[in-house]
């Protein structure tokens, strides 16, 4: 590489630069330091490790950037803080570093580079999520204007692994009726499907995609517990369970001669996989006897309570942008299905203290239930049984409009 040696400074002169630079501070010391590793010019080790230096003591004194949202250039060289523009800044250039490895540097200054990397990570990661924050609180304040609304989707659009978080902030502090979460859907799912098609429609992993899931997961999941998990079913789910334990062993002796050992043989586990997957007569009779009744008494039960008015005001919302987009699918009711399978389905495979036979029962209705609202068949041929129920396609169209 060419170029010339920057003559190292100590780390107090970089601190000094802060207060007395005007506007100069990091990028006239740092900065330089860093710009010529982009441009590939020679630069010695003492400024590297300056920087590292320099770097860990403004995140240690600005106790990683807390406030740094607010202030003005002034008051965060006065503080020892990075401001937004200075964090991104350093951050991409430290990362330009971290690309080359660690013999550009030497494996300790490396190592300092990666630490201060994942610092200003958590930094700008919380500096996003007070923002957030601080702009939901505005909202509600009484400046319910739309460009709060967008300076919320603008971070939530920045976020990379955080978004799940940031939407979750959101949803706790939002009003009641969810009305800036309503608000940040309507801005999002326009800009997400205008390039999408209608059989992918907010499949993937968006920002609205997460806030629609979300939602419903906040608004429809104790409605659905008391729907689904009630005594009379989980009553039913322990009967069936002990009838698929019990029958089954005799009528699958040949297969099960083909397990390993006596007690792998013996488990539940085992009898069910064999049951429901590699013998067809008793995988078709487990979903004509077991599974198209719990299915059916599931949305039964899910039908039988009163929908709560923020789910159909969501529900609402996603059919008309929808719609507005792809008129086509007006009679699919993209709302209702979103929450069957981001809200309902979720539920039903979670553990909830069942035995591990009892559990994959419920894997199987989830599985059913996911089918029957995309419309597709099942990997698992029997559950196919299940799926095309007329009773069973009935409840689910009931679901659908009782939601909509």
């Amino acid at each position: 590489m060419d170029g010339v040696h920057s003559r190292p400074v100590s780390p107090r002169q970089y601190e000094k630069s802060v207060d007395t630079l005007q506007g100069k501070g990091i990028k006239g010391k740092i900065f330089t330091v860093l710009n010529k590793v982009k441009l590939g010019k020679l630069y010695t080790k003492s400024d590297v490790k300056n920087v590292t230096t320099y770097v860990n003591s403004v995140l240690q004194r600005g106790k990683q950037g807390t406030g740094v949202q607010h202030q003005t250039p002034r008051e965060a060289r006065q503080s020892h803080q990075l401001n937004d523009t200075q964090l991104v800044t350093v951050k991409s250039d430290i990362t330009e570093i971290i690309k080359q490895g660690p013999e550009l540097v030497g494996k300790k200054v490396f190592d300092q580079l990666k630490g201060i990397q994942s610092q200003l990570n958590e930094t700008e990661k919380s500096n996003r999520q007070k923002l957030v924050l601080s702009l939901v609180n505005e909202y509600k304040s009484g400046e319910t204007s739309p460009e709060i609304i967008d300076k919320i989707l603008t971070q939530l659009e920045k976020g990379s692994g955080d978004v799940d978080e940031l939407i979750s902030i959101i949803v706790k502090n939002d009003y009641p009726d969810k009305q800036i979460a309503l608000a940040l859907l309507e801005k999002a799912i326009p800009k997400t499907i205008k390039d999408e098609q209608p059989g992918t429609v907010l499949r993937g992993t968006t920002v609205a995609s997460k806030l629609i899931t979300a939602f419903f997961k906040s608004e429809g999941t104790e409605w659905l517990k008391k729907g689904v998990f009630n005594e009379e079913f989980n009553g039913a789910l322990r009967e069936t369970s002990r009838q698929v334990q019990k029958s089954w062993p005799q009528t699958l002796e040949n297969q099960l001669r083909d397990v390993n050992t006596e007690e792998e043989r013996n488990a539940p586990e085992t009898i069910f996989r064999i049951g429901t997957t590699e013998n067809k007569p008793n995988a078709d009779a487990y979903a004509i006897t077991h599974v198209t009744p719990m299915l059916c008494a599931l949305l039964k039960g899910v039908n039988s309570s009163e929908v709560p008015p923020n789910i159909k005001n969501g529900i609402e919302l996603i059919d008309r942008l929808i719609v507005n987009k792809f008129p086509e699918l007006a009679e699919m009711k993209m709302g209702a299905n979103f929450l069957f399978l981001r809200a309902l389905c979720p539920l039903l495979v979670q553990p909830h203290g069942r035995t591990a036979l009892e559990s994959k029962i419920m894997i199987d209705l989830g599985k059913s239930l996911m089918c029957v609202a995309n419309g597709t068949e099942s990997e698992k041929s029997c559950l196919n049984i299940a799926i095309g129920n007329a009773e069973v396609q009935q409840l689910f169209t009931d679901f659908k409009t009782r939601v909509s």
